[in-house]
């Protein structure tokens, strides 16, 4: 026994006990963050090749479950996803909020060279945008979608090519 009457494994139990309880109540306190940009796509894995489970706009509030390097795992009206952490800040952003208004969707943050890939709907809207047929940005974003994000990786990391090449 210790000096206080307390066994000290009896004391290191209740330690770790504590601690339990502390780390549970901070997971439980997930931080929150807002959408900087115009549009994200919350997506089911870290990269383009996944598909994406929710959009949201600007200023969107999501729920951080873990930050994984430059990764933030969200939480977004029951469904989970990845979003790049610099698309998102720690306040809402602000701004005239105008972009909601306008007819045309916003493609002003993709460049040429991301919408020809056809990896989603907004190529297709760069297409129409810029006055260009969208129908074989169609079948590009079709094929895309015949793979599985899992299936792409494995290929980028076998090809040792793209974003998911081994370091």
């Amino acid at each position: 026994m210790s000096a206080q009457g307390v066994p000290k494994c009896r004391r290191l139990l209740m330690v770790a006990a504590m601690l339990g309880c502390g780390g549970i109540a901070l997971a439980q306190a997930a931080k929150e963050v807002y959408v900087n940009r115009y549009e994200v796509q919350i997506r089911e894995g870290k990269g383009s090749a996944f598909q994406a489970v929710a959009r949201v706009r600007k200023n969107t509030p999501l729920q951080v479950v873990e930050r994984e390097d430059r990764w933030l795992k969200v939480q977004y009206q029951g469904q989970e996803g990845y979003v790049l952490a610099d698309s998102t800040s720690a306040q809402p952003v602000r701004g005239s909020g105008l972009g909601g208004l306008v007819a045309v969707p916003d493609t002003s943050a993709m460049s040429a060279g991301a919408a020809h890939k056809g990896l989603d709907e907004t190529a297709a809207q760069f297409a129409s945008h810029h006055g260009m047929d969208p129908a074989p940005v169609d079948r590009l974003i079709e094929q895309r979608r015949a793979i599985s994000g899992e299936e792409w990786v494995a290929f980028a990391n076998e090809g040792k090519v793209g974003p998911a090449k081994p370091q």
